[in-house]
């Protein structure tokens, strides 16, 4: 009886300390995109549409998602924001042929409602994996990982499509089924995380990049594109890209 009455006043106390400590609520932020790669002078190839994209505001979901587990930074646009990419004239392989977009220039994911595979309209996301390093990286300090992108978004041909960059040595990321598969014929690139810890001046913030050849590693900035069931591949473009992700 009395270890019974023991486990149930265990219970209600852990009861009383979930109650107290309310939902999990991920972390809002807020993206910057550059239009400049870090190295001062290339182009990115997925850049912004000329303002910050404010978690909460008209058209912007921005957070880190620390309520599902992934730690992922997910950035979501709905009608009235979009983010740009532009692929032309970076593809690296001779064949397969790509779409005919790809070599049309600049593009902004077209608002066609909601699609298989993703939510939301028009259906752009990009995704920074586990910015957190699973929970494990000292917020209070400057830290770097590496990681890998994820992105989908509706082309002109109002098609969905994939651009990871999905380097398999990535720490702390789960590797992916078709891994072999986006990673031919050469890698992708890493993605850079460098974090910077609030101080009196500053809110906390991460700023995210495709890894430099000869800089980080011999990688190019490369990305494949797949389709948006992920079954074929369209080949490998170079996408350098740079970001600052800051809590709200």
């Amino acid at each position: 009886m009395v270890r019974a009455a023991l486990i149930a006043s265990a219970m209600a106390l852990a009861s009383v300390s979930t109650a107290l400590a309310g939902p999990c609520r991920d972390i809002p932020t807020t993206w910057t995109i550059a239009s400049v790669f870090v190295d001062g002078t290339t182009a990115t190839r997925i850049y912004g549409d000329g303002a910050s994209y404010v978690d909460g505001s008209q058209g912007v979901t921005a957070a880190i998602k620390v309520c599902s587990g992934t730690n992922d930074a997910v950035l979501s646009m709905s009608t009235g924001r979009s983010v740009l990419f532009n692929l032309a004239g970076t593809s690296l392989d001779a064949s397969p042929l790509p779409p005919a977009w790809a070599s049309a220039g600049p593009f902004a994911s077209p608002a066609v409602g909601n699609r298989k595979g993703c939510s939301g309209s028009p259906c752009t996301v990009v995704n920074i994996r586990n910015i957190l390093d699973s929970g494990t990286a000292p917020r209070d300090q400057y830290y770097i990982i590496h990681t890998r992108l994820d992105t989908g978004f509706v082309a002109p041909d109002s098609q969905t499509y994939h651009l990871p960059m999905h380097n398999p040595a990535t720490a702390d990321v789960a590797r992916d089924a078709n891994d072999s598969f986006i990673n031919f014929p050469d890698v992708n690139a890493r993605v850079v995380v460098e974090h910077f810890p609030a101080t009196a001046q500053t809110k906390e913030q991460w700023h995210v990049y495709a890894e430099q050849p000869g800089v980080d590693s011999p990688s190019p900035e490369n990305a494949t594109l797949v389709s948006g069931d992920r079954s074929v591949s369209y080949g490998q473009f170079s996408v350098p890209f740079n970001l600052t992700i800051t809590v709200k």
